[in-house]
């Protein structure tokens, strides 16, 4: 299956845009069956995206609310809005790579996942255990990091457990973004 659509936040920057409209959905499961799967360029009206049981999907470009269940592999989530990304207890998911993301609230609970270069959690403390955690701008801490590689991150916070020195601890918000 593959569904592409034109975007998020496409009023943002007023005259670049055609048709400012969004390609909106509701829920969204992607079971077993939808594996190999690629979604790119769709805003969820509030509801959930769950890839279940699912292998080798690559979500783009859109703005989603995404629960990762179930036993599989090789998930990529890139270039995304994520107002959350929940890996549910249970079965094992490995593969899972977040990349260039801005993740609101993150737990990735039984994932086995690779965390690069997102900006992640606006929303309160994040849960990665068993994680590559890599250059990345962490806003509010991260609370369960077992098993985790974390390096060349940016930290708000200015005191940060189990991190080595290749972490920026207390960085400045006003310093990282530009704009309101």
């Amino acid at each position: 299956v593959t569904i592409i659509g034109p975007g998020y936040f496409l009023n943002e920057n007023t005259g670049l845009q055609s048709n400012a409209m969004v390609a909106s959905v509701g829920a969204i499961t992607l079971n077993a069956g939808a594996s190999g799967s690629s979604v790119s360029g769709l805003t969820w009206g509030g509801q959930l995206f769950s890839v279940y049981h699912a292998s080798d999907i690559t979500i783009s470009n859109s703005y989603i609310n995404l629960q990762v269940e179930g036993a599989g592999n090789n998930l990529v989530v890139r270039n995304c809005y994520l107002t959350s990304f929940y890996c549910m207890s249970g079965p094992v998911f490995t593969g899972v790579i977040l990349s260039n993301n801005v993740v609101r609230t993150l737990a990735t609970g039984s994932c086995f996942s690779t965390i690069r270069n997102n900006v992640i959690g606006e929303n309160g403390l994040s849960n990665i255990p068993n994680s590559d955690i890599r250059s990345n701008i962490i806003l509010n801490g991260l609370n369960d990091m077992s098993g985790s590689v974390v390096q060349n991150n940016v930290f708000v916070n200015s005191f940060q457990p189990g991190v080595d020195g290749t972490n920026l601890l207390g960085a400045s918000i006003a310093l990282l973004f530009i704009g309101p």
